[in-house]
């Protein structure tokens, strides 16, 4: 969606503002919405809301990840469900 001057318009640019700050679009993309950003205050103020948030999460998420046999483990032991019925 694009407004009147052809730029992206800021319902279109919140779809978007995950995977620009994730990395995830095309150069052309991406500059349109650091375009819509540097225009719009109010959208700026989302993006780095969402970014903080991001950086948050990965902080306190991001440790190393678990070593190969014990992914194994945790994979077979929840792949699989038992179901137990009881009669009375």
């Amino acid at each position: 969606m694009h407004d009147e001057n052809g730029e992206i318009d800021c319902h279109a640019a919140m779809r978007h503002v995950d995977a620009f700050l994730d990395g995830e679009l095309t150069e052309a993309e991406a500059d349109e919405i650091r375009r819509h950003l540097d225009a719009c205050e109010d959208c700026l103020d989302v993006a780095d809301a969402e970014a903080a948030v991001k950086a948050l999460v990965k902080r306190c998420c991001g440790g190393p990840p678990a070593p190969d046999g014990l992914r194994a483990r945790l994979v077979m032991r929840y792949s699989h469900t038992e179901v137990i019925v009881r009669r009375q």
